[in-house]
């Protein structure tokens, strides 16, 4: 699945159906510069905290000391399946698009890249609906927008940029 995350220690993962989907650097590195925004606002870190936080308190009403042990097994697995909260990706959203003018990147490249990301989750989704009962992958893909801005929002919001300075 085309896909790209950053990890709280600053290192972002890119996989390569999202590089072999674009179709210039610029599309790759308007989603480089939104993972980049995660990262200098800390919000993978501040996950960690939440998550750590939450477990803690849970660990001091149980009083389970192996609830923490099965915390830091299972960091990893958290990391890679959580998902920014909507104020989250906005925040990284507005990063990407003030960073890529200062760099003289057109923000429609966000924009675009966006949208075939969105063809492509379109066409996982209707192969995982072949597979699988339409209720569970309306509730999976559910999860996901529930965690995201709307994508019509954010393509529309890359495009204003895109007007704004380089129109």
């Amino acid at each position: 699945m085309p896909n790209a995350f950053a990890l709280p220690s600053g290192q972002i993962i890119i996989t390569d159906q999202l590089v072999k989907m674009a179709d210039s650097q610029q599309e790759i590195d308007s989603i480089l510069l939104h993972e980049i925004g995660h990262v200098v606002h800390r919000h993978g870190l501040q996950q960690i905290i939440h998550g750590s936080i939450v477990t803690l308190i849970i660990t001091m009403f149980a009083g389970d000391a192996t609830a923490v042990e099965e915390m830091i097994v299972a960091l990893p697995a958290f990391l890679l399946e959580s998902h920014y909260s909507r104020g989250n990706e906005s925040e990284a959203d507005e990063f990407a698009f003030k960073q890529m003018v200062e760099l003289g990147i057109d923000p429609i490249y966000f924009a675009t890249m966006f949208e075939k990301m969105l063809a492509s989750k379109d066409d996982l989704k209707q192969n995982d609906d072949d597979a699988k009962s339409k209720d569970e992958s309306d509730k999976d893909y559910g999860k996901f927008l529930s965690t995201h801005p709307s994508s019509p929002s954010r393509i529309q919001r890359a495009r204003e940029y895109s007007d704004k300075y380089f129109k």
